[in-house]
């Protein structure tokens, strides 16, 4: 069970690819949540996404030894994918500035966020992830409802 843990916190391998593997992890989000889905597809899939990142990146946690290692990339696919549900983008020029959005929040975690990073295992390397993901999810679908992006 601990091999599959890993895995999956792993992205299935994204996250040992050099460079930048949280961002390759959400750019396989975004390119998961362009294949076509009904809402509530997406969100089952959301919720899934969610539930296997605390499973698999606590064991991540426990497998590398680390507080929140590189490999395990699980937080940001099921963020990236929340990000977007929120969202709603119709086209790929929104899923894009979903994307980037969402990257940047993760980046810089503002509002605190960093301080969710505190918390135990995988607990605190899901948290900080999913707040970037509420805000800015919920920042574009404001923006967009306000007509002030696509």
């Amino acid at each position: 069970m601990k091999r599959w843990g890993v895995l999956a916190a792993a992205g299935l391998g994204i996250g040992y690819l050099p460079g930048l593997p949280a961002t390759y992890a959400s750019a396989a989000a975004a390119a998961l949540y362009a294949v076509p889905l009904p809402f509530a597809a997406r969100a089952g899939l959301t919720a899934a996404l969610i539930a296997l990142g605390f499973w698999s990146s606590g064991i991540g946690v426990e497998h590398f030894r680390v507080k929140d290692p590189r490999p395990v990339v699980i937080d940001e696919i099921a963020a990236q994918y929340l990000a977007l549900l929120i969202q709603e983008p119709r086209s790929w020029t929104g899923i894009l500035v979903g994307f980037c959005v969402f990257r940047c929040l993760d980046g810089l975690k503002p509002f605190g966020l960093r301080r969710l990073e505190a918390l135990p295992g995988g607990l605190g390397v899901m948290a900080d992830d999913l707040g970037a993901a509420l805000l800015g999810g919920l920042a574009l679908h404001a923006a967009v409802a306000l007509g002030l992006a696509m």
